[in-house]
């Protein structure tokens, strides 16, 4: 399960951070892992090449490399390179805008969420296929969104004196995201449609009231 792959290497990682100066690129190794598993990734489907979505896994990767890229702090490369439009243009995309416009590292969360949402039929026909209950189903997403949301509490948590119940994590924001996310897998088109709908026009309001 999720929490029995990451927690251990999640908990090992945060007690050597202040200790060793590599650590912090190990935990951040960590939290790619985590997210990693939370687009549906496990352990068996690692193992098994057969019947991928070869396109979500390229995808996957990219946002990967993004991730890595911040790791290994791309953006300081236009201060040695001050002339160079490439280093420019690699610090542009490695790094958030402050508020107008996007980078390519604002598509991060908004792409591993994407992910959840391609991968989520493949999961229910594959539970549907072993012919697992839909209570068991209901139980599985439970537990994986509780997993994934306490993973980002603890990740936004680790070099502070409290517990930060702030769910800006990504990971967090998927678990809290991913039970809404199933039950619409349940129901039909025109009730999916009606839930982007609703869900743009009051993401709209909400800025402008």
């Amino acid at each position: 399960m999720v929490l029995d792959v990451v927690s251990p290497a999640l908990v090992a990682s945060t007690k050597k951070f202040r200790s060793s100066p590599a650590a912090r690129s190990e935990f951040d190794h960590c939290t790619a892992s985590c997210l990693l598993l939370s687009t549906g990734v496990d352990a068996k489907s690692i193992q098994q090449n057969a019947l991928r979505l070869f396109s979500l896994d390229a995808y996957r990767g990219f946002a990967m490399f993004l991730m890595a890229a911040e790791m290994m702090h791309l953006t300081s490369l236009v201060k040695h390179f001050p002339d160079s439009p490439i280093c420019h243009w690699l610090a542009f995309h490695c790094d958030h805008v402050d508020w107008a416009g996007c980078s390519l590292h604002d598509l991060i969360q908004p792409s591993f969420s994407f992910m959840v949402g391609v991968a989520l039929p493949f999961s229910l026909a594959s539970r549907a296929s072993r012919g697992q209950s839909r209570a068991k189903q209901w139980l599985h997403v439970m537990y994986r969104s509780i997993i994934l949301i306490l993973l980002g509490v603890f990740l936004r948590s680790t070099w502070h004196d409290r517990t930060d119940w702030t769910f800006e994590d990504t990971l967090s924001q998927i678990g809290l995201g991913y039970p809404f996310l199933f039950a619409l897998g349940l129901v039909s088109n025109r009730s999916r449609w009606a839930s982007l709908v609703a869900i743009l026009v009051g993401y709209w309001l909400f800025f402008v009231l």
